[in-house]
């Protein structure tokens, strides 16, 4: 029908409507990671592409702008480098977001840091929310490369947040 018809006309797009989040440029901790994505634009569906360096590992398709990491799909290796993009799909157009990378820790280096992320919150298990722990713990995180953890860990209410390089 007309749906056929449409579809093998359908166009792809790299215009920024559909904007990758997390994870970005990073390096992560876990082998098992959400994504999440914002779009400027109403899309009947996305498609996930998650690839590695021998090409695509997986394509998932959702109706939502973030998605847990696939239940069906093996976990990612320790050590190893990722990027992925979004596809935001309408009835004539796929909108195809700016392709990035991320990479997981090798897990001699996640074992570590999750070592020293116990031993810091062990300094500070009497006050959690002191903008000091969270400095202390972002600086480090940013130390490692884990940027976007380091960014999720600084509270708004830090008022003075130093140059962590």
């Amino acid at each position: 029908g007309e749906i056929g018809a449409l579809v093998g006309l359908r166009t792809v797009n790299i215009d920024r409507q559909v904007v990758l989040i997390s994870p970005c440029n990073t390096l992560i901790n876990i082998n098992l990671p959400s994504f999440s994505w914002f779009s400027k634009k109403s899309f009947d569906n996305f498609n996930v592409k998650l690839y590695n360096s021998n090409g695509l590992l997986w394509s998932k398709e959702i109706s939502e702008n973030k998605m847990e990491y696939p239940g069906d799909e093996e976990g990612l290796k320790y050590g190893e480098s990722y990027f992925w993009h979004v596809e935001g799909e309408d009835l004539i157009d796929t909108y195809k977001s700016v392709n990035q990378g991320f990479s997981i820790l090798s897990k001699e280096k996640s074992i570590e840091v999750g070592s020293q992320e116990k031993r810091i919150k062990d300094l500070f298990r009497d006050d959690p929310n002191s903008c000091s722990y969270h400095l202390l713990l972002g600086s480090y995180y940013i130390k490692n490369g884990l940027l976007e953890d380091a960014f999720s860990i600084l509270p708004e209410d830090c008022s003075v947040i130093p140059i962590l390089l």
